[in-house]
C-alpha cells in the first residue's frame, strides 16, 4: 500500500484506531512483547550459570548460548515472507506457543544435550513472535510517528531488563532453575492471552499491506529495483534498502553481546556483590533516554542518535574492562550502556524500515532482525573460547572491535551513501 494510501486512511476514523500511539491495540501489542521478553531476558541471563551448574563444557556452553540466535536465524529466512500472506495475530500466538513447550521442556530434563535442543527450539519460536510482532507495530503506529512508536514499544526492554537479571541472580544463587523456568513459563503464557485480544486486522484491516510481487516491486518508483533488471529470489526474501541498517546493527549487537550472555559469569569470577544491579541501573538509564530521545530520530535523523550511543558503549566498556581493579565501574558502566542501547537500537530499527518501501516493511523487519540473530549467536560462540583461553579481557577487546566497525559502516552509509536524505 502507497505512503499516499495510507495518508488517506489514516483520514478516515473508522478505518484506523486512535491516532494516539498508545492505543488499546499498541498497548496489548506491548504486553505481549514485555511477557515474551521476560523469558528471554531469564534464559539469556540464566545460560551460562545452568551450564557450569551442570559442569557443562566450554563446547556445550557455547551451542547452548547460539543455539537460539541461530535457530532465530534460520527461521527469519523466510518468516518475512509468511508475515505477508497469513494473520499477524496467529502468527505471533504460534511463535508464543512454540516458545511455551520448549520452556516446559526445561522442567523435564537435566541432559545438556536435551536442553540445547529444547534452546534451538525456543529460538524457532521467539523468531516468529518478535518479527510478527515488530510487523504489527508498524502497522498500528503511523508513518511520521514511527520513530517515537518503536522507541516506545522497545521499552519493553526496560521492563525485563531492570528487574530480570536480578530475579535471575535470586533463583540462581540457590540453584533453583527449575522456579526461574516456571516463571518464564506462566509469562508466555499471560503473552499469548494479550495476543490473542489483539483483533486490529479485523477492526481494521487496510492497515495490512498486501503482499508484494515482482510486478508490484518493479512499477514501484520508491522500491529501489531496477525495471530492466529482475529480481533474484533472494531479494524477494531479503529487502536490500534494510541490509546496510542490519550490518550496522549487527556489529554493534555483537560487541554488546558479551553484556547479555557473560557479564553475571564475569561477575561471579571477579565476586561483585550485588551483579544484577548492573542490569537495573542499565534498564533505568535506558528508559530515561528513550523518553527524551524518543522523537529525536523523527526530528534529526538516525546517524546524529546513533553516534553518540556508540560512544557511551565503548565507555561502558572501558569501565566493565577496569572493574577488577576499581569495583564502583561495575555499577558506572549500567547507566552508560544503558543510555547506548537507548539511543542505538531505535535509531538503527527506524532507519531500517523508513529506507524501505511501505509495501516491504515486514520483509524489512525480519530482515534487520537478523542482525541480533547472527550476533548473538556468533558472539555467544567466539567469546565462550576467548574467555576459556584469553580470559575476560580478550572478550573485552573483541568488543572494541566490532563497535569500531559498526562505526566504520555507519560513516560509510549514513555520511556517504545517503547523504542529503534523512531516515
Amino acid at each position: 500500500m502507497s505512503e499516499t494510501k495510507l495518508s488517506a486512511v489514516a483520514a478516515t476514523p473508522q478505518n484506523r484506531p486512535k491516532q494516539e500511539i498508545w492505543n488499546i491495540f499498541f498497548i496489548l501489542l506491548f504486553l505481549e512483547s514485555l511477557f515474551m521478553g521476560t523469558m528471554t531476558s531469564a534464559f539469556n541471563s540464566a545460560n551460562a550459570l545452568h551450564v557450569a551448574y551442570l559442569n557443562g563444557t566450554a563446547t556445550q556452553r557455547a551451542l547452548m548460548i547460539s543455539a537460539l540466535p541461530c535457530a532465530a536465524l534460520l527461521t527469519r529466512l523466510c518468516i518475512g515472507r509468511v508475515v505477508e500472506t497469513h494473520s499477524r495475530r496467529t502468527l505471533i500466538a504460534v511463535g508464543l506457543s512454540i516458545m511455551a513447550l520448549m520452556t516446559a521442556g526445561f522442567l523435564l530434563s537435566s541432559d545438556l544435550n536435551v536442553l540445547i535442543a529444547f534452546r534451538f527450539g525456543q529460538g524457532i519460536g521467539m523468531s516468529i513472535a518478535q518479527t510478527t510482532s515488530s510487523v504489527a507495530c508498524t502497522d498500528i503506529v503511523s508513518r511520521p510517528r514511527l520513530g517515537e512508536g518503536l522507541g516506545y514499544y522497545a521499552l519493553t526492554n526496560f521492563f525485563n531488563q531492570a528487574i530480570m537479571p536480578s530475579v535471575t541472580v535470586h533463583f540462581t544463587d540457590r540453584n533453583d532453575f527449575n522456579g526461574l523456568y516456571t516463571l518464564s513459563l506462566v509469562a508466555l503464557l499471560v503473552g499469548i492471552v494479550c495476543i490473542l485480544l489483539c483483533r486490529y486486522e479485523k477492526k481494521y484491516p487496510h492497515l495490512v499491506a498486501p503482499p508484494t510481487t515482482r510486478a508490484s516491486l518493479l512499477d514501484d518508483p520508491g522500491s529501489g529495483y531496477d525495471p530492466d533488471k529482475p529480481i533474484t529470489r533472494l531479494w524477494m526474501i531479503f529487502e536490500k534498502r534494510a541490509v546496510p541498517c542490519t550490518l550496522i546493527a549487527m556489529f554493534s549487537t555483537l560487541g554488546g553481546s558479551v553484556i547479555t550472555n557473560y557479564l553475571l559469569l564475569y561477575a561471579k569470577a571477579i565476586s561483585v556483590a550485588r551483579a544484577g544491579l548492573f542490569f537495573t541501573l542499565q534498564a533505568f538509564s535506558m528508559f530515561v533516554t528513550r523518553l527524551l530521545t524518543a522523537k529525536l530520530v523523527d526530528r534529526h535523523g538516525s546517524f546524529k542518535v546513533y553516534v553518540p550511543g556508540v560512544a557511551l558503549a565503548a565507555g561502558a566498556f572501558v569501565c566493565l574492562s577496569l572493574c577488577e581493579r576499581v569495583p564502583a565501574l561495575y555499577y558506572v558502566a549500567g547507566p552508560l550502556y544503558g543510555m547506548a542501547t537507548g539511543l542505538i537500537t531505535p535509531a538503527l530499527n527506524a532507519a531500517a524500515v523508513r529506507s524501505c518501501p511501505e509495501a516491504r516493511r515486514s520483509i524489512a523487519s525480519s530482515t534487520y532482525m537478523l542482525s541480533s540473530d547472527v550476533a548473538m549467536g556468533v558472539g555467544g560462540f567466539i567469546c565462550s573460547f576467548l574467555i576459556s583461553l584469553w580470559g575476560y579481557g580478550a572478550m573485552f577487546g573483541f568488543s572494541f572491535v566490532c563497535y569500531a566497525l559498526s562505526m566504520t559502516l555507519a560513516i560509510r552509509f549514513f555520511c556517504f551513501k545517503m547523504r542529503g536524505t534523512r531516515i
